[in-house]
């Protein structure tokens, strides 16, 4: 070392403490300069022989940029660190220390930590800072200990002042039900940031803080309740300066007024007017393409005191965020289009098929245009298709005609997905218009008849105004029969809309009841059967039978008249039993005073060809509560033994029995032909029932015996009795249901 001379470079410093300074000479590690920074290692080895008389290194003293100057660490105390021996030379040092390569012109700090076991000192292991290569000198001072009283009077007072300022905050989020979401919380500060999952007397330093509340998409609970589109909300500038106590109120709105060619796609409204905060926002994904505002919005009343402004356009299934304040605001998103499939003319049937409907909203097979509503109503997003529920397919058709008309009967039939047969139930839901949709539960259909695919319908009246109708199929999880809108997880809603022309039926003014009979009087005397209806209004209320109206001939003397009134809709029907043994039906759906809307099938069935002595009605008939179905059931003139009774269906929206065939009951009880001679009906009285039962006298084993109609077919064969004997001419047996 005696040949080199200690040089200074003119504006470098070297951050090295005083142990490792001390090491690093001693193991005659070379540090080289390369910006004129720091000091090169040349010069610091240049130790005069007398470096043992250097002043003591004052740890404490610091230049401006927080690291000791290199004259300070040279300037080493005779407490801190031995005499250098002059005879000790760089290759001795490197017998006790393995030379560190640099990698460059600079040693790392890993490098210099890396020392003999001499320069361990007291210090122990040193961390390197987080700016740089070099060690604060804080650091050092903390981590030997010499913190001063100063410092650690600065640390008490701070964290006293912390507690301090400390208040307490309670958040609840509510909709206007009361109900509660636990979104994810998180605060924002301009210390600190905090998170929660709820803030209940939840302890937070005061200030003023940013607040992030987090509805997850992927939430299941979100799914579950379906009742927020919101995914996240922030309100800037929150006050946190007292203790805070408040609600803020969130909801999904089900009705707010339809714009004229637009169709409301989903609505919420928010209600933050009891937080004291800057300003707001907030995101949803988009299912319309046009959003509006309510500034005005009445959260209790669910009403917009003023106007619903155009605020922007949207991409459906895209997110979007709207700045807010705490104006009380409601927001509505709207399509151009219904939103719901619609037939485009009045001609029936109105029919919405798979292709349109299937499955449910965005389950892995996706519903198309889902949620196929004209109003807000959404379906669950929960399940698997073709094991939840959902609604395929609908159609709608007249029941009067080939089109729709205001007044008419419909039949609506639903095809749907149960899950099983006890869990679901079906509702049919009818609005007169589809731009502000009012809608009523006409029918339902509980439980579902499942599992699996299943066929559905009701029949009720369409309204007497024209314009666009919608009609509502929900296939509810565990719902009940007065929803107009499903809101479960596994809720499926779909709508069609199909337009109504003004042209209404006549009115059933003075049909209050109806009588029909044989008579000999009019044209065709006994071959035509006569009808009267009474008119509970004539006679200033007393009431009046009008005039007799012949109908047409049923070409042979009537025996028998049977007259009944569909339940589900306007349609009456009077089926006769002649001399020549045929049966011959007479169905009207339109102003029946007239005799010209009177439908007249001859023929439709035979039950002997001569005519016994005795008297024997050998058929009944009924209308199925729910569908308005007619079901006529008749001892058939047949020999084949698997034939005993005959029957034949006329759909509620037809007239006419011609082309309709006939099917057949077997009296399994039997193997041999056999003859009933007397046959009683009746109906379910429930609206959304099909079932019916039929009971007959075996006049051949002098049996009772009885069967139950599902809406598809005849079971449930009980023979009620096996000794009823010959009625002698007499009817001795009838059925009837618990109305």
């Amino acid at each position: 070392m005696g040949e080199n001379a200690l040089k200074k470079s003119n504006t470098s410093v070297l951050i090295l403490p005083p142990l490792l300074l001390l090491s690093l000479l001693l193991s005659g590690i070379v540090i080289e300069n390369n910006s004129s920074v720091f000091a090169d290692v040349g010069d610091y080895l240049n130790i005069s022989e007398n470096v043992a008389e250097n002043t003591t290194l004052n740890a404490t003293d610091q230049n401006a940029s927080g690291f000791v100057d290199v004259e300070q660490y040279l300037n080493i105390s005779s407490e801190e660190n031995e005499t250098l021996e002059e005879n000790e030379t760089a290759e001795e040092a490197n017998e006790t220390n393995e030379t560190v390569e640099t990698g460059g012109e600079f040693i790392d700090v890993d490098e210099y930590l890396n020392v003999t076991e001499n320069a361990t000192g007291e210090n122990g292991t040193v961390e390197e800072n987080e700016t740089g290569g070099f060690i604060d000198v804080d650091d050092y001072l903390t981590i030997a200990g010499n913190l001063t009283e100063k410092e650690k009077n600065e640390t008490i007072s701070n964290e006293t002042s912390e507690k301090e300022e400390k208040t307490n905050i309670t958040l609840r989020i509510l909709d206007s039900s009361g109900r509660a979401f636990n979104p994810r919380i998180i605060l924002y500060g301009e210390k600190q940031n905090f998170e929660f999952t709820s803030l209940q007397e939840t302890e937070v330093a005061r200030g003023t803080y940013n607040l992030v509340m987090i509805f997850s998409e992927d939430s299941e609970k979100q799914k579950a309740v379906q009742t927020i589109p919101i995914y996240n909300l922030t309100l800037r500038g929150l006050d946190l300066a007292q203790t805070f106590n408040t609600t803020i109120r969130i909801e999904r709105l089900s009705s707010v007024p339809s714009l004229p060619g637009k169709r409301m796609a989903q609505a919420y409204a928010i209600d933050p007017t009891e937080v004291n905060f800057t300003s707001g926002e907030f995101t949803v994904r988009a299912r319309g393409k046009v959003l509006f505002k309510c500034a005005e919005w009445s959260f209790d009343e669910h009403v917009c005191n003023g106007e619903w402004a155009e605020v922007m356009n949207l991409t459906p299934g895209e997110l979007y965020t709207i700045s807010f304040n705490s104006s009380d605001p409601a927001y509505a998103e709207y399509d151009v289009d219904y939103g719901a499939p619609r037939c485009s003319n009045y001609s029936s049937p109105c029919i919405a098929n798979s292709s349109l409907l299937m499955s449910r909203d965005s389950l892995a097979t996706p519903e198309p245009n889902q949620p196929n509503t004209v109003d807000s109503c959404t379906d669950g997003t929960s399940g698997t298709y073709m094991t939840d529920e959902s609604v395929e397919n609908i159609t709608i058709e007249d029941l009067n005609g080939g089109s729709f008309n205001a007044g008419d009967w419909v039949r609506v039939t639903a095809w749907v997905y149960c899950r099983d047969a006890t869990s679901d139930n079906i509702n049919f839901v009818y609005s007169n218009t589809s731009a502000s949709p009012v809608w009523r539960v006409v029918n339902y259909t509980y439980p579902c008849p499942g599992p699996g695919f299943v066929e559905v319908s009701t029949v009720f009246q369409l309204d007497n105004v024209s314009g666009n109708h919608a009609v509502r199929v929900i296939n509810q999880y565990l719902g009940t029969g007065t929803a107009t809108c499903g809101t479960g997880a596994y809720d499926d809603n779909d709508d069609v809309v199909f337009p109504v022309n003004g042209t209404a039926p006549s009115p059933l003014y003075g049909q209050d009841g109806i009588i029909a009979y044989r008579s000999n009087t009019g044209t065709n005397t006994l071959n035509s059967p006569k009808i009267r209806f009474w008119n509970a209004s004539a006679n200033n209320g007393n009431g009046g039978w009008g005039s007799e109206i012949e109908l047409p001939s049923a070409g042979s003397p009537v025996r028998w008249a049977v007259v009944k009134w569909a339940r589900a809709l306007y349609k009456i029907a009077v089926i006769t039993l002649s001399d020549d043994g045929y049966l011959d039906a007479y169905v009207c759906n339109n102003d029946c005073t007239n005799v010209g809307n009177w439908h007249v099938t001859n023929n439709i069935g035979r039950v002997w060809t001569t005519a016994p002595a005795t008297s024997s009605r050998r058929f009944d008939f009924e209308f199925e509560s729910n569908t308005g179905d007619l079901i006529v059931v008749y001892g058939v003139n047949s020999a084949v033994t698997t034939q005993d009774l005959a029957y034949k269906v006329l759909p509620a929206n037809r007239t006419t029995f011609t082309g309709i065939s006939e099917q057949y009951i077997d009296d399994t009880g039997h193997g041999t032909d056999i003859q009933y001679t007397w046959i009683r009906m009746d109906r379910k009285p429930l609206d959304s029932s099909e079932e019916l039962i039929v009971v007959g006298f075996d006049t051949t084993d002098s049996d009772i015996n009885a069967w139950v109609w599902n809406g598809s077919a005849w079971g449930n064969q009980i023979e009620i009795s096996n000794a009823a004997t010959v009625t002698g001419g007499y009817e001795a047996l009838a059925v009837r249901y618990a109305a």
